[in-house]
């Protein structure tokens, strides 16, 4: 087992400067913006938010069933079937997150908020004994955008599924090609302990992508008690068809989620969604079709622009009736769609995420299903030791690498250069010498003001190509320093992005022990009541 030597510690958000204004709002200033939550985040609204849930949630045996029955012929852990039994009580409760089904979990963050989720469910036990807590894991299998999760970064290598799909769902997806996927990560390791790739080889040679990608996150996070939810099934679909009635009939939620986006707008929170005037999809022969509204009773099923079927309404209302696995919320009535269907108290994600379901706040009371808890998940920058050893050599602290790397450069030449390179003293004595020559030209002639301007702008052009150049050749001198915080910054922020969002686990999981880097993460990093940055600084042995 490969054991992990860090330093943990943290930064605000705030002084980063790689989180918007909007996401900060969202996790220090909920309180201050309650129009748009159900109750800000803490521990103590949970139990407010249970009181909620448990008078208005009625499909418990649904749920049950419909998990039960996924997890028939699935080997997992006695913590997830006790977890999924207890759903049946009614003091039984889930927090979820949900994500794409992204090549081999995609960047680090998918896990981190796997994880996020079931820590906040041990914590919320500790408070509330009297409850249950149950994680979930969404499985976003009704998407289609392949081009999104179809690659993963590891190490200097970008890992491409070479595939060719078009508006299928992903849970129609095969398996083919996906071998060599994982043949190619396995090259990049020199030595590999336990038998991480051998087991993904066999959890993907079955036909189905979507089934294989619930058996790998079953095996990463089984121990942890994480249940893992495929909502695109028949029966989960049919208690929730007064949902996708009422969306057919009135396009109720358009118009909800315009009125919301005014009263963002107001506090300058952005709205990421786009909504349309029917938010749905509708999957025919293995394609997600978009449903649009043409006429007052017609409606169409889009393939790009181009028509494949038309309806009317009580055509596609009786459709969705006999065969409700056919519908297919999107990006605004997903959300809802889990609200109806689980006993859901809180939903963790991403900054981003989290702005677009402050976009439904009144879709979820238009429909009268409660509105969850939110909370933005832990981001983590991982500082490993070859990293740490730059920044102490070039003379920075932990804190200036969220510097833009252009003062970084200037700092480290500034203070180490043998040449005093400070100009402020020659742009004081400069500001003097304009002052002196305004005031020469205008007590002789007002009219050479325009001749008193180009003058002025030449000096100011002489001195600025004198500072550029004096600053080009001592920055020649430091070259080496120059390509090290270069080196630093690409590797904590990988084309300009959080670390986070780029790498996969893999990159980060010595000889390929991703399930002691797993470990790790939950026991020593994962900090679900801390909204700051969380910095691992790697330590001396």
């Amino acid at each position: 087992m490969t054991n992990f030597n860090y330093q943990i510690q943290t930064i605000h958000r705030s002084k980063t400067g790689l989180f918007s204004d909007v996401s900060n709002k969202i996790s220090y200033q909920q309180e201050e913006y309650f129009d748009f939550f159900s109750y800000p985040f803490n521990i103590e609204n949970i139990e407010k938010q249970i009181k909620i849930k448990k008078s208005s949630f009625r499909n418990r045996s649904i749920l049950l069933s419909v998990l039960s029955k996924k997890y028939e012929n699935i080997s997992t852990t006695e913590k997830v079937k006790n977890n999924i039994l207890s759903l049946e009580s009614e003091n039984t409760f889930t927090i979820c997150t949900g994500h794409q089904l992204c090549l081999l979990t995609g960047p680090l963050y998918f896990v981190i908020k796997i994880l996020h989720t079931i820590q906040l469910c041990e914590v919320a036990k500790k408070h509330y004994p009297q409850y249950n807590f149950v994680p979930i894991y969404w499985m976003a299998s009704e998407d289609h955008d392949f081009d999104e999760i179809s690659f993963l970064h590891l190490f200097k290598e970008k890992i491409i599924w070479e595939k060719e799909v078009k508006n299928r769902p992903i849970s129609h997806l095969d398996n083919d090609g996906i071998n060599e996927v994982i043949e190619k990560c396995e090259k990049l390791f020199s030595t590999i302990e336990g038998t991480f790739f051998n087991d993904l080889k066999h959890l993907f040679s079955s036909t189905n992508y979507s089934n294989s990608f619930f058996e790998f996150i079953n095996v990463l996070f089984s121990n942890y008690g994480l249940v893992i939810l495929d909502a695109n099934d028949k029966e989960l679909k049919k208690s929730a068809l007064p949902l996708f009635e009422k969306e057919i009939s009135l396009s109720f939620s358009n118009q909800c989620v315009k009125s919301q986006n005014e009263e963002l707008k107001k506090k300058s929170f952005s709205t990421p969604v786009h909504s349309r005037e029917i938010n749905l999809f509708f999957i025919e022969n293995g394609i997600r079709y978009r449903i649009d509204k043409i006429a007052k009773n017609e409606y169409v099923l889009l393939n790009g622009k181009e028509i494949y079927q038309k309806f009317s309404k009580e055509e596609l209302l009786n459709e969705i009736k006999l065969n409700p696995e056919k519908i297919s919320p999107n990006v605004v009535l997903r959300p809802v769609y889990q609200e109806c269907i689980l006993p859901n108290l809180l939903y963790i994600g991403g900054s981003n995420e989290i702005q677009y379901w402050l976009q439904l706040k009144k879709v979820f009371e238009e429909i009268q299903i409660p509105y969850p808890l939110l909370q933005i998940r832990n981001s983590i920058l991982i500082i490993d030791k070859n990293t740490r050893k730059k920044i102490e050599k070039v003379g920075l602290e932990i804190n200036d690498i969220f510097e833009k790397k252009e003062n970084l450069i200037q700092n480290i030449i500034l203070k180490n250069s043998s040449t005093k390179l400070d100009f402020t003293t020659i742009r004081k004595d400069l500001n003097n010498l304009k002052n002196s020559i305004s005031d020469t030209i205008e007590h002789y002639d007002a009219g050479l003001n325009s001749f008193k301007e180009s003058e002025i702008h030449k000096i100011e052009k002489i001195v600025e190509n004198i500072e550029q150049l004096l600053f080009k050749k001592e920055k020649s001198k430091h070259e080496n320093q120059i390509q090290q915080i270069l080196d630093i910054k690409n590797r904590l922020f990988p084309e300009n992005s959080l670390q986070e969002r780029f790498y996969n686990i893999l990159h980060f999981c010595p000889n390929a022990d991703v399930h002691s880097f797993l470990k790790f993460l939950y026991s020593e990093v994962i900090n679900v009541l801390e909204n700051d940055l969380i910095l691992c600084i790697s330590k001396d042995e």
